[in-house]
């Protein structure tokens, strides 16, 4: 979902290096559809991955 919106938490998390923390999804609006579409998802933390110095992907606990 976040792939083809281009944005959300786990994509902020990949292009920044940077962890990604949302404690109330239904009232954080950084990420606009994502947010609305959490599914049940009330918060998240998201942490970006690498290997050899490039992005891999991102861990998530929801």
């Amino acid at each position: 979902m976040q792939s083809a919106g281009g944005d959300g938490p786990v994509l902020d998390a990949i292009s920044s290096g940077r962890p990604v923390t949302a404690t109330d999804l239904a009232a954080d609006a950084r990420w606009g559809r994502c947010t609305a579409d959490s599914r049940g998802i009330r918060s998240l933390h998201s942490e970006g991955l690498e290997s050899e110095g490039g992005p891999l992907g991102a861990l998530t606990l929801s």
